[in-house]
């Protein structure tokens, strides 16, 4: 009589279909590792998987008693952000700094004109009406950088309450993740190894022949809730070769 295999020995049986193949050797594998060319992405944390983790983690989803929260709508908003720049020629920047500049010319040569000449009284005047308009246009571009930073601070706080809510999924369809993960590397014979990007953008590692997944992120430089990510399948066979991790075979996600 055979013993009935628990869940997650099943689960992972169904993984292990899939060429799990550890014929011997090992293969030199070097990542190169820039999102731009030129750039090199130094510090990059890059670990090899005997195993697929998205797919891992899609199958408990797929378990779960509760389906993932569908933020998908909000998930499109955050990749599509674009951090507000103040350029020099819009309107109501081009318009404080042209008074801004007229302020400064006639307080300049206010300063040196006796305030008891004759065309002092006119030209204070001029310049009192002048600086109040300068006010004015301060006020009216500090409006809009508010309303920008009010619309950024908004998108913020609904993508941290998104966020919690599915964090708290993940807590709890995911809990199994890390004995599923043991258990698949036992059942191959390999372990994750671990490496970090260096000064010139190359890592090297050298792995036991199968199937591997590499995986690796890095936060957008420019779009603080997006990160690239990387889930690269390669098989080591015994020939060296180079592996690039580029924008080119990156996804983006949002960054929860």
């Amino acid at each position: 009589m055979h013993a009935t295999p628990r869940p997650l020995e099943a689960l992972v049986a169904t993984w292990l279909t899939v060429g799990a193949c550890a014929c011997g050797g090992h293969t030199r594998v070097e990542i190169v590792a820039s999102l731009e060319p030129g750039v090199p992405l130094e510090g990059l944390e890059v670990v090899a998987l005997p195993y697929d983790p998205e797919r891992l983690l899609d199958s408990l989803a797929a378990l779960a008693l509760t389906p993932r929260p569908d933020f998908s709508a909000l998930e499109a908003e955050l990749l599509a952000f674009k951090r507000p720049e103040y350029r020099e020629d819009d309107l109501a920047v081009q318009a404080w700094a042209a008074v801004r500049d007229t302020v400064r010319r006639l307080s300049d040569s206010l300063s040196g004109v006796d305030r008891r000449s004759p065309g002092y009284a006119a030209a204070y005047d001029r310049f009192r009406r002048l600086y109040e308009r300068f006010l004015q246009k301060t006020a009216a571009r500090d409006a809009g950088v508010r309303d920008l930073t009010a619309e950024v601070r908004d998108l913020a706080v609904r993508a941290g309450r998104a966020a919690d809510s599915l964090r708290a999924w993940e807590r709890e369809a995911w809990a199994p993740a890390d004995s599923a993960a043991t258990l698949t590397q036992a059942a191959t014979g390999r372990a994750a190894v671990w490496g970090t990007v260096d000064s010139t953008g190359h890592l090297a590692f050298t792995l036991p022949s199968g199937d591997w997944w590499l995986q690796a992120l890095v936060p957008h430089p420019e779009n603080p809730f997006v990160e690239y990510t990387w889930n690269v399948p390669m098989t080591s066979a015994g020939l060296p070769f180079r592996l690039p991790l580029a924008g080119v075979n990156s996804r983006l996600r949002w960054r929860h």
